[in-house]
């Protein structure tokens, strides 16, 4: 039909509108499916855990790498609430941060103790997904011992510093100093900078340094640490007695070198 000259009303036949119909069905799947299967795809790759849960923090979602963490089938934990899941789920901070989530859209980043695994710590991202939230998590447990291992290493030089005549180093895997604190330097009558890539053989008097130099090679190599009583040679002449302490600073697939403490005898 037409108004006007304009094609107004096209008549089919309930077999051709079927037809049209089902290629516009077909159409938006062509655009909305391929976005979820892409979506699908990049959480069932994730090394991290998610889950996503609705208003009501009824599990909706969960990755591979989040039902391999908790060690539930995916099936168990998709459709419990958060609360079946965990012991004392209400008093955690995941609880106080996934409601924020879903009531205001807020977004957080934080750390806390595994629902699940006693002594291990997990960090975890909550954000609003969907109608209700996200949650990515990972096990951080190991991050936290190196940052605690770090923190105790600076406390220890700290006290090492302040503590008259303590003398600290450390040495490459080849057994040249890459760092030298102000009082090892002192012992031996240098700056810090000028026992920079020195070997520190090269501060022992000859005669000690054949021996010096099988005890560093075996702590280099990955031996036990190594105490020994020696001397310095001290810049300008004369020597100076000490007690040196190796030990091999292990890096994740080799050694990094060693870290030296002298003590004067």
């Amino acid at each position: 039909m037409t108004h006007h000259g304009r094609e107004r009303l096209v008549i089919l036949s309930v077999s051709n509108y079927s037809q049209l119909s089902q290629r516009a069905v077909q159409a938006d799947r062509a655009i909305v499916e391929p976005s979820s299967i892409r979506l699908g795809s990049v959480l069932d790759r994730l090394v991290q855990g998610f889950m996503a849960v609705d208003r009501n923090l009824v599990v909706t979602e969960l990755n591979p790498a989040g039902a391999s963490y908790l060690k539930l089938a995916r099936q168990k934990v998709v459709g419990s609430t958060l609360a079946d899941l965990f012991t004392d789920f209400g008093r955690t901070l995941l609880n106080t941060f996934i409601v924020r989530a879903v009531q205001s859209g807020e977004s957080a980043v934080f750390d806390q103790p595994s629902l699940t695994f006693e002594g291990r710590w997990l960090r975890f991202e909550t954000m609003p997904y969907l109608d209700g939230a996200a949650i990515l998590f990972r096990d951080v447990t190991e991050e936290k011992a190196q940052r605690a291992r770090a923190e105790e290493e600076t406390a220890m030089a700290a006290a090492a510093a302040a503590h008259s005549g303590v003398g600290r180093g450390r040495l490459s895997p080849r057994g040249t100093f890459v760092s030298v604190d102000a009082t090892l330097a002192r012992l031996a009558g240098f700056e810090p900078e000028a026992l920079y890539r020195a070997r520190l053989t090269d501060i022992l008097p000859l005669a000690r340094r054949v021996d010096a130099a099988h005890r560093i090679e075996a702590v280099l190599g990955g031996g036990a640490a190594q105490s020994f009583t020696t001397a310095l040679t001290v810049n300008g002449g004369g020597e100076r007695p000490v007690r040196i302490a190796l030990a091999e600073l292990r890096g994740e697939h080799a050694s990094d070198g060693a870290v030296v403490i002298v003590t004067p005898e």
